[in-house]
């Protein structure tokens, strides 16, 4: 059984399963893989491919699994980190359809990462603050088509990426207020959300067809450094469009388009994280390939933590997606001899 090698101590990959709904049960959909151990996803009885390749992550949550079990184990420590002055970025990354919106954003019954996070975070400054001071500004965008559109403003559209004089990527123009409570920091996220694109496929009526990056900029210093020494961290949330095939949801025209940039960009995105995992200094990392990739290069590279959730079906699309493919591969190489589940 196949057991996943730690691609670096900064970057985790971890699944979460969800199980199929009535559309899918009705197209006779069946369960090609098994969760085996809580980190590895194998082959079912049902897969029709033979000698298909296990895979192996960092964490594996299926079941009547809540999001504050993922957002302990995947995303918590990140938001710590960022409040010591470490940049993170925390991707949710899948199929359309497969739950991405609802792992990062949740219900009200339910939070997800986003809320959670938030909470957290301004719960901690508020513990803190008899000892550090902190600043935190917060902005949201999407990037649909490879535009880059502000959420909180959306007149404010096609903005353009800028290098600063220390060659970080910024996008010029968005709108970045400071926030000084959770509950403000969630009424900037639900005014950007309403401003997301959105349009129906045959695989869900209301898929997200763009890229949205909430970006939580947070400054710190300690009162008792006399020197006034300030550390800055870029926290990113980043809830991607769905990878998908034309095949699966029989988009024309515009949907069309929108999928191969959705792809594109994502299969991008794929290539930098395998770049960085392989850790060889001096190798050309092609964040310019895409936007998305660009404006996250401070927060991927160096100093920073990254955490990526792949949602999915237990059924064969799980490993079918083009963009999905190369991302599991980051599961490799293993070794053969399992470990117990975490």
């Amino acid at each position: 059984m196949p057991q996943r090698e730690t691609m670096a101590e900064n970057v985790s990959v971890s699944v979460r399963i969800r199980p199929l709904n009535q559309r899918e049960k009705d197209s006779d959909q069946k369960e090609a893989w098994r969760v085996f151990q809580g980190i590895n996803i194998v082959p079912s009885d049902n897969n029709p491919r033979p000698g298909t390749t296990p895979f192996a992550f960092d964490h594996v949550f299926d079941g009547p699994c809540e999001t504050k079990d993922i957002y302990d184990r995947c995303a918590k420590s990140i938001m710590t980190s960022a409040l010591e002055g470490q940049n993170g970025t925390i991707f949710v990354y899948g199929q359309t359809s497969s739950g991405k919106t609802h792992t990062m954003q949740g219900t009200e019954e339910s939070p997800g990462i986003v809320p959670l996070g938030i909470k957290y975070i301004f719960d901690e400054i508020k513990k803190r603050t008899a000892h550090v001071d902190f600043l935190v500004r917060c902005s949201y965008v999407e990037i649909y088509n490879e535009n880059i559109t502000d959420l909180l403003n959306p007149k404010n559209t096609s903005l353009k990426l800028h290098t600063n004089a220390k060659g970080g990527c910024f996008v010029g123009g968005v709108t970045e207020p400071v926030i000084a409570v959770a509950a403000q920091a969630k009424e900037l996220i639900e005014k950007g959300m309403a401003n997301r694109s959105v349009g129906e496929t045959k695989m869900n009526s209301e898929s997200s067809r763009s890229h949205s990056l909430l970006r939580m900029v947070i400054e710190s210093r300690n009162k008792s450094d006399s020197s006034g020494a300030v550390r800055i961290a870029e926290l990113n949330l980043v809830d991607l469009a769905g990878s998908e095939r034309q095949s699966h949801t029989q988009a024309t025209g515009t949907r069309l388009k929108e999928g191969a940039n959705i792809n594109k960009s994502l299969l991008t995105l794929s290539n930098v994280i395998a770049k960085l995992s392989e850790g060889a200094a001096g190798q050309h990392i092609p964040y310019r390939d895409s936007k998305l990739t660009r404006v996250l290069e401070r927060a991927l590279g160096g100093n920073s933590r990254t955490s990526i959730i792949c949602t999915g079906l237990l059924s064969l699309s799980l490993a079918s997606a083009p963009s999905l493919l190369p991302l599991l591969s980051l599961s490799l190489p293993v070794y053969p001899q399992p470990r117990s589940c975490p």
